[in-house]
């Protein structure tokens, strides 16, 4: 076995060693800059592998751990964000499809909730609007009824679009004959 002598120009010393043991470093520091002597710490090689081994596998296991509640927090988060806007996307279908009944239900302060609540006034303000029409149709089906002259209503085209009593006994036919039809062609 070789000596890890601490050299005269130097406070420290720092050398690997073999032994029957195995290997080892060997730690020599100079006491009192070396004039009260040497102390020598020598640690086994395999002890500092194992140490070492032991302190990487605890820091990839804590990485890992930390990769996957990372991930796990990153989907929890999606699904909290994207749930309003599925939410938003299933109401304007509905709506689409002529459901005006329905609304988000989404509050929230953010550019969603914001646009949310415009989306359920329009909703609102547009079944308004589809009843008043509705009305106005029964409205004037009723005034045409109860014209006592011959009235036939057409559109832009010529397109018949109502005809009271009175012209359906003039024209001698049904109403569901002339609905549509054009004006030019009775």
């Amino acid at each position: 076995l070789k000596a890890n002598l601490l050299p005269e120009n130097k406070t420290y010393s720092l050398k690997y060693l073999d032994s029957r043991q195995g290997g080892f470093i060997d730690f020599a520091q100079g006491i009192l800059e070396g004039k009260a002597g040497e102390i020598h710490i020598g640690v086994h090689r395999g002890l500092i592998f194992e140490v070492t081994n032991r302190a990487v596998n605890t820091l990839l296991f804590i990485q890992g751990c930390a990769l996957g509640l990372a991930i796990i927090a990153s989907l929890i988060l999606a699904d909290i964000l994207v749930r309003p806007i599925r939410r938003f996307l299933e109401v304007v279908k509905q709506v689409r499809q002529g459901n005006l009944s329905i609304q988000t239900g989404l509050v929230s302060e953010d550019e969603v909730g914001k646009l949310a609540k415009a989306f359920d006034e329009m909703v609102k303000v547009l079944k308004q609007t589809q009843e008043d029409l509705k009305n106005l149709a029964t409205q004037a089906k009723g005034i045409v009824a109860s014209v006592p002259n011959a009235l036939i209503v057409i559109d832009g085209k010529g397109a018949i679009l109502s005809v009271n009593p009175a012209a359906l006994k003039l024209c001698g036919r049904k109403e569901r004959e002339l609905l549509h039809k054009n004006i030019v062609e009775i």
